[in-house]
């Protein structure tokens, strides 16, 4: 790899840390408001959701899942020095990528699903939000979190081979998730 090549990488895996972190912040405001016990933006939601003992706990939890998000995205600007913490911040990334991706992938094939007449004819307004902002900011997570990990390989066939390792993670919790096994 030459300097201009490590240079270069450097400056993307810096912007895609920092979308990872601006993206997770992104969503944990909300979570965050709905936390605090504001009951703004509840016509996004599914009516019964809001509605939970454990709605604010749910918010406080996720709201602490994106900041470590955010954290990771701003860890995953630079390479360790030290390889275990290397290794770590990949492996977190590349298990949120995965995660994040099929959560993603899989709620967007349920609501086309379910919009299409399937399981139920009738289309609440709270669906659309699901599809066009809910499910979509998963999968953006998940794709910005493999970028940013893949930014942290030296050389093309290891991002290649992180590459294929995230597209059969991500495959892998579809499959999961198909069988109803709850892993988010």
């Amino acid at each position: 790899m030459s300097a201009r090549d490590n240079g270069m990488s450097s400056r993307a895996s810096t912007l895609a840390g920092y979308a990872v972190a601006f993206w997770s912040l992104l969503y944990l405001l909300p979570h965050l408001v709905w936390a605090l016990g504001v009951r703004a933006g509840f016509v996004a939601l599914h009516p019964s959701i809001a509605t939970l003992p454990q709605w604010r706990t749910i918010n406080w939890i996720a709201s602490a899942i994106l900041g470590i998000a955010a954290l990771l995205g701003l860890a995953l600007r630079r390479r360790s020095p030290n390889a275990a913490v290397h290794r770590a911040k990949l492996t977190v990334a590349w298990f949120g990528s995965c995660i994040a991706t099929a959560h993603g992938l899989v709620g967007i094939g349920m609501r086309i699903a379910t919009i299409s007449g399937w399981p139920q004819p009738a289309v609440p307004a709270w669906l659309y939000w699901d599809l066009l902002v809910f499910e979509p900011w998963f999968l953006i997570e998940g794709v910005l979190l493999a970028l940013a990990g893949g930014l942290l390989l030296p050389d093309r066939s290891q991002r290649r081979r992180w590459a294929l390792l995230c597209v059969a993670g991500t495959a892998i919790a579809i499959i999961f998730a198909l069988m109803r096994v709850k892993i988010w």
